[in-house]
């Protein structure tokens, strides 16, 4: 699958890029919209897609301590960008 826009996946859901993040979606980095808030950016939107539905639908499972470092990972590169 090439990297084109078209297979990237944005969102603004902390939760659900933390479980993204979790399950080891390729994770492309943060983008600062510009009005407060910042965007996720993965790499596999039709993946991405059903993982959120999953996410959505309460079937989503995934270890508690990985979801937690990785709510932990995504924080520090909000707020600690390299």
């Amino acid at each position: 699958m090439k990297m084109t826009d078209e297979n990237i996946y944005h969102t603004k859901d902390l939760a659900l890029a933390a479980y993204f993040y979790s399950l080891k979606v390729k994770f492309l980095g943060v983008k600062d919209s510009g009005n407060n808030f910042y965007w996720f950016l993965f790499f596999g939107k039709s993946e991405c897609e059903n993982l959120e539905r999953k996410f959505w639908a309460k079937e989503a499972l995934v270890d508690a301590q990985t979801f937690m470092d990785s709510l932990r990972n995504l924080k520090q590169q909000v707020f600690y960008p390299r």
